[in-house]
């Protein structure tokens, strides 16, 4: 029994492994996935280490720098037409109608003339008079324009819209000769605040330029005397508007409305 035993230990060792099937060799192949061969990578194709990115953190996301506020063009003293005065100098555009209604078109004008007749009455400021400032009405203007055109340092711009009872008033004071804007804002009132809003504007401007008033010349801001009655204020901006029409149609139109503000206001004269 031990000489078999030990016959059948030396045949299995010795002996060559039986062939297998072609189907268990296919089976095999596609059980055992390929084997991954190395990409070979040239010299010239070489991938560069990626650059560390450090990301912002929440306080640099949030707060970053505002953009630089626009500036105008710069006026130049040497192309102006007239030298500039002594004092503070400013023109007054016409301020520009957003409303709807073509119509409003008096109340932008009366605006802009009610500013300028209470800066004119400002011993230390020169002011523009209505009629130089109204030719660019309706005109696309540049601020260095005005300036040497007219030989002011500062400009007024502006926009008014009105809707229903409320108002919208935009202005702002731009230094020609620095292309800074020295004072910007915006109004929504009522309309019945038109009057408040225009002597706010006034002195919004002078204390921009420095200019220092007097007593009397503060108190004479104050805008038209029949202030309190903004129904009559406003048919007396509608007369001047058919006045400057420079026709028959026009002044009897002007003449309706002048009539019409006397009833109203009798004691404006």
């Amino acid at each position: 029994m031990i000489v078999v035993i030990a016959a059948v230990v030396i045949w299995r060792f010795y002996a060559p492994p039986a062939p297998q099937s072609e189907i268990t060799l296919k089976e095999k192949a596609v059980a055992s996935p390929p084997e991954k061969v190395p990409a070979v990578v040239p010299p010239s194709a070489e991938v560069a280490p990626k650059e560390k990115v450090t990301p912002l953190s929440p306080e640099k996301a949030t707060k970053s720098a505002p953009p630089p506020a626009p500036r105008e063009e710069v006026a130049s003293k040497e192309k102006m037409a007239f030298p500039l005065p002594d004092v503070p100098s400013i023109a007054v555009l016409p301020f520009v109608n957003m409303s709807e209604d073509p119509k409003q078109e008096f109340l932008c004008d009366g605006i802009t003339e009610e500013i300028t007749t209470a800066l004119s009455k400002i011993a230390r400021l020169f002011v523009i008079s209505r009629q130089s400032a109204f030719s660019y009405k309706g005109k696309s203007v540049k601020v260095k324009q005005v300036s040497e055109e007219l030989g002011v340092r500062y400009v007024l711009e502006g926009s008014v819209q009105k809707s229903g009872n409320r108002i919208r008033i935009n202005a702002q004071l731009i230094d020609a000769l620095t292309g800074r804007h020295l004072w910007a804002e915006r109004y929504d009132r009522d309309l019945k605040d038109i009057f408040a809003v225009q002597d706010e504007v006034t002195l919004k401007i002078l204390k921009a330029m420095q200019v220092k008033m007097r007593g009397e010349e503060a108190a004479n801001i104050q805008q038209w005397k029949c202030s309190e009655n903004l129904e009559c204020y406003l048919k007396w901006l509608e007369a001047a508007k058919y006045l400057e029409q420079i026709s028959i149609e026009g002044n009897n139109m002007a003449r309706r409305k002048a009539e019409e503000t006397l009833a109203l206001c009798p004691g404006h004269t």
